[in-house]
Parts: C-alpha cells; structure tokens; sequence
C-alpha cells in the first residue's frame, strides 16, 4: 500500500481514479470463494480484491490479493470485465473517496499457502453457484453475476446523457502529487470503417504512429474516454462495442519529456465508426488517416506494443486480453 499512502499524503482524501482487480476464484467444482471484509459490512460476503501496487501487472495484483487475503495461490485465466463508470464511485470510512478502474479476472486457485490475513478477512468460505449469498457492494454483485456467463468481457457502456469534462483532473493531480510515479488509467479507440480500414493517428510527442487514446477523466468510464479521445484527437465520432483487453505492468511505465512519471493502465476497445473525417488537431496528433486492416501493412514507426494491441484486435478473438 506504499503507492496509495504516498498519493493520499499528497491529496488527502479528495476523489481519484485507483486501478483495482476483483478476483472470482473458483475451484474445479465451480465452487466461488467468498470472504467477509474488514472494511466494509463485517457480516456480509465478499470478493478478494485490491488496488494495483507499481511494477504489478492485472495478473501480478489479483495473485497478490487473493493470497494475502485467503491463503490460495492462485492462476489468472480471464478477464471477466472492467468496472469504470462512476456508478462503482465507492466512500471508504476514513473519508477517501475513489473512482474505480476494477478489472474483474477469474481466477484458479493452485494450492493453499498459508492463512488469510485476520486484519482483511474475519471469515471465508466456498459456495456452489446455486448457493451465492448476497454480497456487500453493488460492484461485486455485479461482477459475480458477470462471471457467470460466457462471451465478451463486459464493460460500463457509454451513457447518452454522460456530462462533459473539461481534462482538468490529470492536472490538478499532478499540480498536488508532482512529478513521481503516478498509476494512471487510460482508454484507446481501435476504430474500422465500412471497409475494415482501421483509423491511426502520427502522434505529435513522438512522431510515432498509434491508435487515438488517452488519459481518463474523473466522472466518466473507460469507454467513455475512449469515444472522447478518439473525437478529440481525429475528428472521428465512434462507439466501443468490444473490450479488446486491459493492460498495465512495468513495461506501461513512462518518464514524459516533463520529467512526470507513470504506469499506465489501458484499456483497449474495438470501435464502430459513426461519422467524421479523420484530422489530425495539430496538438496531439500530427496525423490522422485510414489503413487497411493488415498488420504487415501497419505504418511506421510504431512501438511494438501498439503493434501487439493492433493485431490482438483484428485477431477476431471473442475473450479479452489481458496481463
């Protein structure tokens, strides 16, 4: 918890966006492990989770927690979805208020190594998926539910009456934090048009090519930031109908030409094309145009990330990726 201590000395107890993972673990049974928490009401079920340290990947941070809070070691699997929309917006006891960016990841439990940690869980228990108790908060619910079903990952989809936002939350956290390492969610738009042709943009910082994206402003989810980055950066209007995966870990950290450092974590979505000519804005982007949907043809340059998020998208591959 170093990460969150040294941001709440900074901020106090003001909102933010925390990257999180709730874990589903199930056994070969299908059995799901639930516990009662510590910090929210003591006598209602629950589901292992946590907040991302720095350096940790999804996978790294859903191990972490389900260990230190249930004794199992566990396997990451699938990424059951991603809860980001101000409708998980959670108050903590103590005040703090946060918005969550929760990947939701199933998990195997391996072997038991050791017990749960009493200053976390007071009980756990397994139940049979005709049994489930009700549980604490509406996200795990919601995330329980989810994990029952098979197909896409599911995400918070863009509201129409969504409010607008002005970009000023990066800034202002960054105005108190400073330039240390920040964990930062973000979101990209990976958009085709009628003929498959997939929309890139030359960026302005780098020169490199990469699809739109960026930063996610406090109030809105995921997708949301997506669609909003994508319009902002190109001109194009687009909606995400498809989680291609959620992404973070040591090789997301970046030192800005500004000396600010952070991890980001990235959320990736295969967008439908609704309108507009791509244009580059002349501030992020210096271009903006339309290739075609083959990874050999891909532009350069362009960093091999963007390479392997590109080809995970036009894979055709129906589960989210994820690390």
């Amino acid at each position: 918890m170093d990460y969150l201590k040294r941001l709440r000395a900074a901020i106090g107890s003001a909102k933010v966006i925390l990257v999180y993972t709730t874990a589903i673990v199930r056994d070969a049974t299908g059995r799901v492990l639930l516990q009662r928490r510590t910090d929210f009401e003591p006598d209602v079920w629950s589901l292992p989770g946590g907040m991302l340290e720095l350096g940790e990947t999804l996978s790294d941070c859903a191990r972490r927690e389900v260990r230190e809070e249930t004794g199992y070691d566990c396997r990451a699997v699938r990424l059951i979805g991603l809860q980001s929309s101000p409708r998980w917006d959670v108050d903590y006891p103590n005040g703090d208020q946060t918005q969550q960016w929760s990947a939701v990841i199933e998990c195997r439990p391996l072997r038991r190594v050791g017990e749960a940690d009493r200053a976390e869980t007071l009980d756990q228990r397994w139940f049979a998926p005709d049994e489930l108790p009700p549980l604490s908060r509406p996200w795990y619910t919601a995330a329980l539910a989810d994990s029952l079903g098979a197909g896409p990952a599911t995400f918070d989809k863009p509201r129409p009456d969504r409010p607008a936002t002005d970009g000023s939350y990066i800034l202002d956290l960054r105005r108190r934090f400073g330039s240390g390492h920040l964990i930062t969610p973000g979101s990209a738009a990976i958009i085709r048009n009628e003929a498959g042709e997939v929309l890139l943009i030359r960026r302005a910082d780098n020169g490199q090519w990469a699809y739109p994206g960026g930063y996610m402003d406090l109030g809105e989810s995921a997708a949301e930031a997506a669609a909003r980055e994508a319009y902002e950066e190109t001109g194009v209007h687009s909606e995400p109908i498809h989680l291609v995966g959620a992404y973070t870990g040591p090789d997301h950290q970046v030192t800005y030409a500004n000396g600010d450092q952070a991890q980001f974590s990235s959320a990736v979505f295969a967008c439908r094309y609704l309108g507009g000519e791509p244009r580059a804005d002349g501030v992020e982007t210096l271009e903006a145009r339309w290739f075609p949907p083959d990874v050999r043809a891909l532009p350069a340059p362009m960093k091999p990330r963007v390479r392997r998020r590109l080809a995970e998208a036009l894979s055709g591959r129906v589960e989210a990726f994820f690390e």
